[in-house]
């Protein structure tokens, strides 16, 4: 099982866990300065102190600093630049108590340098304490400082391997959990890595033969090597795709979608790496909804021929009928004949609708320039308009798919004129743009909508009064919300200070 113990740096990540410090590999670390700087520096107390593990490594055995020491000397030489000297020892802060039972009361000077990595991380500091007369000489600052800079340079070294340790470990576990399969090749073809999903591929028998080998190695010259043209075409153009079928070694026949990517390493050799991702699910379902759409093409040609013709037969025949006998026909039987009219009018308006309404995304429609108050125009031709209707709108500019706009546009207003109240009235429609979207509010002053209906009206079939006081489908309403949801919009409803009805299109300027 896959041990996820990868660690990042980040800004509350332990100095320790980053440097891979612990008191034995510190003691490691800094036995040789500490050693040379004993040479150097002769009879002094040599010492170093790394804060992060409160440790502090000296040259003379009986030599002890309490934490608060050690703190006190790390903030002590954190905060110089450079080397930097105390001429009178027993007075700093913390030491003077405790050091006095190790070191000679005529100890005079301390000398320390911090240890820095890239000037930001403080790691500890490097000291001497001495009882000569004489302050340190500059020769001996040097040394010190070349002795930190040496220390520093290994502490920045072990970061690094730290560093390379845990992105090996991540691209192990990045690779490993990735249900795609990861794997690279070298110029020769030959598999270098492989995910534990690639590896899976193979009969347990047939793994220790992936990794430094093509896999088709048994295959014929001329079948490998058209198994290998992306590869080469790979190497050569530094990149390839292909979508095929394949036939894995367990029998399982999947579709693969493979992209092969060329990097070199810092040596300049070529290798490849590959990404196939199983697209067999995805292939299938487009697969379904491709039969899906081809079944509602074969539903539009079968409503709109064999099932309007036998409804056209039969309004001819009715109308037939009603020109040789009208002057037979009474009341009542006049009225039965007004009705079969009216309802092979409304079967063949519904199933022009439902094909509108199906229809709705399934052709793509350009983003275009479009004047609103042309659209309208445009919308109001297809609509009988009574003379005392006015239908208010200005010429503001919108980029947006024309056939859409005019189909939710025409059934607003079809709709706001069909269920007024008065023979005369008024529509407003209006535009403004927000920053992603187009606001088009289509407003009238009929008698207005319930409340409760407000979700109601946009179900299919839904209308408001029965069919016989108003003609229509009740698909209306469900196609202008359809055709917003398509283009990620939405439509909203309300009755403004409780007179008319508006419409609210919050519809985006780009498509999502």
């Amino acid at each position: 099982m896959l041990k996820s113990k990868v660690l990042l740096a980040t800004d509350s990540f332990s100095k320790k866990q980053q440097y891979g410090l612990d008191l034995k590999e510190t003691k490691s670390l800094l036995d040789d300065a500490v050693m040379v700087a004993s040479q150097v520096f002769e009879s002094a107390v040599v010492f170093v102190v790394i804060s992060e593990v409160n440790y502090a490594l000296c040259n003379k055995k009986n030599f002890d600093l309490s934490l608060e020491q050690l703190a006190a000397l790390y903030d002590w030489v954190s905060q110089a630049d450079g080397t930097s000297q105390i001429d009178d020892f027993s007075s700093f802060k913390g030491l003077n108590k405790e050091v006095d039972k190790h070191l000679p009361v005529s100890t005079k000077h301390l000398i320390g340098t911090s240890l820095t990595v890239d000037d930001s991380d403080h790691l500890g500091g490097l000291f001497v304490c001495a009882a000569q007369e004489e302050p340190f000489s500059s020769a001996q600052e040097t040394v010190l400082r070349i002795l930190a800079k040496d220390i520093v340079t290994q502490l920045k070294l072990r970061k690094q391997n730290n560093d390379l340790v845990n992105l090996a470990e991540l691209y192990e576990l990045i690779t490993e959990t990735n249900q795609d399969l990861i794997f690279a090749k070298d110029k020769d073809f030959k598999l270098v890595l492989a995910n534990r999903n690639f590896i899976n591929l193979y009969p347990p028998e047939m793994r220790d033969k992936v990794i430094g080998y093509t896999t088709l190695e048994s295959y014929p010259e001329e079948e490998a090597r058209d198994f290998l043209q992306n590869d080469v075409i790979a190497f050569e153009t530094g990149r390839s795709e292909v979508i095929e079928k394949i036939t894995f070694p367990s029998g399982k026949i999947r579709t693969i979608n493979t992209v092969k990517t060329r990097f070199e390493l810092m040596s300049g050799e070529p290798y490849i790496l590959g990404v196939s991702q199983d697209i067999t699910e995805k292939e299938q379902l487009i697969a379904q909804l491709t039969k899906s759409n081809n079944d509602l093409d074969e539903f539009a040609y079968v409503a709109s021929h064999d099932l309007k013709s036998p409804l056209n037969a039969i309004k001819r025949l009715v109308s037939f009928i009603e020109e040789d006998a009208a002057d037979q026909f009474d009341a009542l039987s006049q009225k039965h004949f007004d009705l079969i009219k009216s309802r092979a009018d409304r079967m063949l308006r519904l199933l022009s609708d439902l094909l509108s309404f199906a229809r709705i995304g399934r052709d793509v429609q350009a983003f275009q320039d479009l004047d609103l108050k042309e659209t309208v125009a445009s919308c109001c031709e297809l609509i009988d308009i009574p003379e005392a209707f006015q239908i208010h709108v200005d010429s503001q500019q919108v980029v947006l798919p024309r056939i859409p706009l005019e189909l939710v546009l025409t059934n607003l207003i079809s709709n706001a004129i069909k269920h007024h109240h008065k023979r005369d009235g008024n529509i407003w429609i209006a535009s403004c743009t927000l920053p992603s979207h187009y606001k088009i509010t289509v407003t009238d002053d009929g008698p207005g909508i319930d409340e409760s209906m407000f979700e109601k009206i946009f179900e299919k079939f839904q209308t408001l009064k029965p069919r016989d006081q108003v003609e229509g489908s009740g698909l209306g309403l469900s196609m202008v919300e359809k055709t917003l949801s398509y283009y990620r919009g939405n439509v909203s409803v309300c009755c403004p200070n409780d007179v008319g009805t508006q419409f609210t299109l919050m519809w985006p300027r780009e498509r999502s």
